[in-house]
């Protein structure tokens, strides 16, 4: 599996692309309309406006800080600007990450489940299908992909049970997740369907364990 162990370049990229997505984002959810200005006007003169704990600027103006910074390294990654300059891979990611799961701003999740059809228990395992592929999933192999699929604790499972899960991005859009699960096919979710498809699984087995 892809990057299993520790984030890849292609998983800081995919954070990074993310960032200034992020930023916008989160003004035009504080201010009703969506940002025209660049990622450098975004950080250094409007996210101030907007701070996300009021009763506690000292977090925000610490955020503020890290925003800026983060912005240079933006700018010299997507510039491939490496001259004098070689980025810590698992750091940055962690960064970026934690930036940009800040200021993910709450929205309605409004992806078709329709991909993730037929859907039967056969006692304790779950049979599901996603694009008509096939997988048999025990409750283990099931905790395991319903934290993979969750934004913020992406690539932090350790397999103590269970099948290996790990969801890289793996298109140049950068749009996508692609999900691989041990003895599985592949498969690439939104963000939209990767949330849906997380909230799905969960209830479904909640609904079990009292059935």
């Amino acid at each position: 599996m892809p990057g299993f162990s520790h984030p890849s370049v292609d998983d800081l990229r995919f954070q990074v692309v993310q960032f200034e997505k992020s930023v916008k984002d989160y003004i035009q959810s504080k201010s009703g309309s969506l940002p025209s200005k660049n990622l450098n006007q975004l950080v250094n003169h409007e996210l101030k406006k907007y701070p996300l704990h009021t009763k506690f600027p000292e977090i925000w103006e610490k955020f503020l800080i890290e925003a800026s910074d983060l912005k240079e390294h933006r700018n010299k990654i997507l510039h491939s600007d490496f001259e004098d300059y070689t980025p810590n891979v698992p750091d940055l990611f962690e960064r970026f990450n934690a930036a940009n799961k800040m200021l993910y701003p709450f929205r309605i999740c409004s992806a078709n489940r329709e991909r993730f059809k037929p859907i039967k228990w056969h006692k304790n395992s779950l049979e599901l299908f996603i694009d008509d592929n096939r997988y048999i999933l025990e409750p283990a192999d099931l905790n395991n992909l319903i934290i993979e699929l969750h934004p913020a604790s992406r690539g932090k499972v350790h397999f103590i049970k269970g099948r290996l899960v790990t969801g890289k991005v793996l298109d140049y859009r950068y749009e996508k997740i692609t999900y691989f699960i041990e003895d599985y096919p592949e498969f690439a979710l939104t963000d939209d369907e990767s949330a849906t498809l997380g909230d799905l699984l969960s209830s479904l087995i909640g609904q079990h364990a009292y059935s």
